[in-house]
């Protein structure tokens, strides 16, 4: 650039498709005070020149294609920029610069707001001198390739607002220096290797917005504490290894649009009082140990698109009141103990099988609001199957991906008479092959019955044809149906069941008739 720009206060050239190098001549404009080149095809290296521009106060060269001096490891133009007293925005962001920070980066002027230096391949550890840019209010420096622990100077930097640190490889503890910065609104943590605890303080810092620590090797528990957030927005501490229950108190968040804690290992029952989050969009329970029913008062989170309580150890029924959940896009419960009919109203006239099975013994509504055929079948089959294992689906070993229907599915490869009711089977251990034959046809066809679509279920019709065409039943000697809510009638077919049969056990089964 020729000495006639001499004047030039203000250059935006951003968002062109501009190539080259940036040439040292740009310091003949010594009177700049703004300086825009983001969003080009710049490349090449970032000159010291630019540290001779003395009036510069905000530099933006993000998104090109500029390096660092090869030569050198460290981000070398750092040093040239600490001459530019007045700085107070400097983006080098999105740019394949690679190197590491330089302790020069202390001396950049203390009148510096906002660097924004992400997705750079900047590696090595952040130097402790970062401590000194203390009227920083926005650092941002994730997607690098940053290592080491988190520099306990950053506890001087009491002006800053937002910190992000995700996506690098990180390492150590959390330090508690982050409780010193009262202004803080956004710590971005996420996809780190930090572990041990979190930090007691820092469930004190009412002025977080947002607090990401997903994907990291964490194993508190989380506090009551956690309740003084009362204007967080966003919370995500998926991916870790937080252990215990979920506080009560987490009904406190009245602000919260997002609660991520999934894939940990939590405990005990659902909160309740996380109906009263009304603002929450999005909340996501999966893959931990968490125990009883689905919270009645989940029907007041109005704003809910997406609940995910997959993977857990859920039992009850499905409140029907979630069909009130008008927004509700996304639903899943699969993998836990839940039994009962499945609400149809609202949006769940929308959500597939595979939101709800494999699970205890659920079935879905017809049209109506009345149970369907295929939910009667699917009843009948897992009914099957408790009656000839003496397990019912909500019993303790079936937890995971572990069901009832997939260990008696199981049994029918590698042998059935494993999972048999011991009441079942002979006292002096002379189970017959057509005895054992007879009840592998029953569980084939309980498995057939109890299909998670609704489509692949066999109709009622076959399943009757199908029991008729079990002749080696005529040895049955104990049939077993005690304590199932089976709540109908004996059909006349039971007199055309085994002339060897020696006991029928079906007490406080809700018989509606008596046996004819």
């Amino acid at each position: 650039m020729s000495h006639q720009v001499a004047n030039l206060k203000m250059l935006y050239l951003g968002q062109n498709s501009l190539t080259g190098n940036l040439p040292d001549s740009i310091s003949n404009a010594s009177k700049l005070i703004s300086l825009d080149l983001f969003d080009n095809n710049f490349s090449g290296i970032i000159p010291d020149s630019l540290g001779n521009l003395g009036l510069l106060e905000y530099l933006n060269l993000g998104d090109n294609n500029f390096i660092s001096e090869p030569s050198s490891p460290e981000l070398s133009f750092i040093a040239s920029l600490t001459n530019c007293k007045k700085l107070r925005v400097l983006s080098i962001r999105g740019n394949p610069i690679t190197g590491t920070l330089p302790v020069s980066i202390g001396n950049l002027s203390v009148s510096l707001r906002e660097f924004y230096a992400y997705i750079c391949n900047i590696r090595g550890p952040i130097p402790n001198e970062i401590g000194n840019l203390s009227g920083l209010i926005t650092l941002s420096l994730f997607g690098n390739d940053l290592s080491g622990s988190i520099p306990n100077t950053i506890k001087c930097m009491r002006k800053l607002q937002q910190i992000g640190f995700d996506d690098n490889m990180l390492r150590g503890s959390i330090p508690d220096d982050f409780c010193q910065l009262p202004n803080l609104r956004g710590l971005y943590l996420s996809y780190n290797q930090l572990s041990g605890s979190v930090p007691a303080c820092l469930w004190n810092i009412s002025s977080l917005r947002h607090l990401y620590l997903r994907s990291n090797k964490l194993t508190s528990t989380i506090p009551a504490s956690l309740g003084n957030f009362k204007d967080l927005l966003k919370f995500d501490a998926s991916l870790n290894s937080l252990q215990g229950r979920l506080p009560s108190e987490i009904g406190s968040l009245r602000a919260v649009i997002l609660l991520n804690i999934s894939y940990n290992n939590l405990s005990g029952d659902i909160p309740g009082s996380i109906g009263d989050l009304q603002n929450l969009v999005k909340l996501y329970l999966e893959h931990n140990d968490l125990i009883g029913a689905i919270p009645e008062t989940f029907r007041s989170l109005l704003s809910l698109e997406i609940l995910d309580l997959s993977h857990n150890n859920l039992s009850g029924t499905i409140p029907k009141s979630l069909d009130e959940l008008l927004y509700l896009k996304y639903f899943n419960v699969s993998y836990n103990k839940l039994y009962g009919a499945i609400p149809s109203g609202g949006p769940f006239g929308s959500f597939t099988s595979q939101s709800f099975f494999p699970n205890g013994a659920l079935c879905e509504y017809g049209l109506g609001g009345s149970v369907s055929r295929s939910c009667d079948v699917y009843s009948y089959g897992i009914m099957l199957m408790e009656t000839f294992t003496g397990k019912k689906p909500t019993d303790e070993m079936f937890a995971g991906h572990m069901t009832l229907k997939c260990w008696v599915k199981e049994s029918l490869r590698s042998g059935v008479i494993q999972v048999l009711d011991r009441n079942l089977l002979r006292q002096d251990g002379e189970n017959s092959l057509a005895a054992v034959n007879c009840v592998s046809s029953i569980l084939m066809l309980a498995v057939d019955c109890a299909a998670e679509s609704p489509e692949q279920r066999i109709d009622m019709k076959d399943v009757l044809a199908t029991l008729k065409k079990i002749k080696a039943c005529r040895e049955l000697k104990v049939l077993p149906f005690r304590a199932n809510p089976l709540n109908g009638i004996i059909p006349v077919s039971a007199g055309n069941l085994s002339t060897s049969l020696e006991q029928i056990a079906a007490g406080g089964c809700g018989i509606l008739e008596p046996f004819l």
